[in-house]
C-alpha cells in the first residue's frame, strides 16, 4: 500500500471555499487553511489512495492546483 502526498501550487485568489477545502483535508482551522493557501509547496495530506483520490475531486472542484507524488 502506497502512501501518497498532495502538495498545493501557488494560488492567486483564495476565497472562502478554497479555505473550507484545505482546512477539511488537512485537518486544520481556517487560518491555519488561508496560510496554507498563501504558501507554495505545501503538503496537505498524506495519506493511502482512498483517501487521496476524496481530496483530489475536492480540490478539482475548487480548482485548487497540486501535485500528488508519487504518481496517482
Amino acid at each position: 500500500m502506497t502512501e501518497y502526498s498532495i502538495c498545493i501550487k501557488g494560488i492567486a485568489n483564495i476565497d472562502k471555499d478554497k479555505i473550507k477545502v484545505i482546512s477539511q483535508i488537512a485537518g486544520a482551522n481556517y487560518i491555519v487553511a488561508k496560510q496554507m493557501l498563501e504558501q507554495e509547496g505545501i503538503c496537505i495530506l498524506k495519506a493511502k489512495a482512498i483517501d487521496i483520490k476524496k481530496a483530489k475531486y475536492e480540490l478539482e472542484n475548487v480548482n485548487i492546483p497540486f501535485e500528488i507524488t508519487p504518481e496517482f
